[in-house]
């Protein structure tokens, strides 16, 4: 690292060893490169080898729903760490920023908090609640739909599969395709309304336990050669893409 130092009147750069924070966040963002170029490889390779069998490939997806939320709750723990390492060493904040960067870091253990008790409920997925629900009382899920967030024109995609009791289970797939998810769904809940509206939406909420006498199969959508899944509508949330913020529609 090189720092502005002035010497004998005259400013110049000067090296200085990097920080320990440094090289730790180094370290962290190549192991985060290596992993987001070697995970999808691996992804298409076991979804590949169980591409025929419906409840592996919702195990599969269980289990990158655990992986993502154990992600997203190392980011939490490494930033509140970052926010208090900070706030202690900081000799120019003031006691009101140090404050806000340790507010700053509660936040961000509570999120992890959360993660954690997602990740948890994952821990064995052949045991997760949508498993058992799927191989004991498939008829309970009503009605699946895909949440599509697209930030900065990137899409991240999650499933959420309703019961008629208002529960839903969220599958968080990330950038991967959900069609052979939803399909893999589809063989094992064939009564399952699949697709999204806002009349859907509000119809469920209203009441959960009508809704799969009402939407029995209603929104679904075959190919020609019965072989792929397509569906009417996703749900769209726009998060500073192309102008758009929050929309859904």
């Amino acid at each position: 690292m090189t720092a502005l130092v002035v010497r004998r009147g005259m400013p110049e750069l000067a090296a200085s060893p990097p920080s320990p924070l440094f090289l730790l966040g180094a370290v962290a963002g190549l192991l985060f490169a290596i992993w987001a170029i070697v995970a999808p490889i691996l992804e298409r390779k076991q979804l590949n080898a169980i591409r025929d069998d419906s409840l592996a490939i919702v195990r599969f997806m269980l289990c990158k729903s655990r992986n993502s939320l154990l992600v997203i709750l190392s980011a939490a723990l490494a930033a509140a760490a970052f926010f208090v390492v900070v706030g202690v060493f900081a000799d120019d904040g003031g006691t009101g920023g140090r404050v806000a960067l340790f507010v700053f870091a509660g936040i961000c253990v509570l999120a992890a908090a959360a993660m954690g008790r997602g990740a948890w409920r994952l821990r064995n997925p052949s045991k997760a609640p949508l498993m058992h629900t799927l191989k004991r009382n498939p008829t309970r899920i009503v009605w699946v739909y895909v949440n599509q967030v697209i930030v900065y024109g990137i899409s991240s995609f999650n499933i959420f599969v309703c019961r008629d009791d208002g529960r839903r289970y969220e599958l968080h797939l990330r950038q991967l395709d959900p069609q052979l998810a939803l399909a893999a769904l589809k063989d094992r809940l064939p009564k399952a309304a699949f697709g999204f509206s806002e009349e859907l939406e509000e119809e469920y909420r209203r009441s959960p336990g009508s809704f799969a006498r009402a939407n029995d199969g209603a929104v679904a959508r075959w190919s020609s050669d019965g072989s792929r899944r397509e569906f009417s509508r996703l749900k769209r949330v726009f998060i500073a893409s192309e102008g758009r913020t929050a929309c859904p529609f």
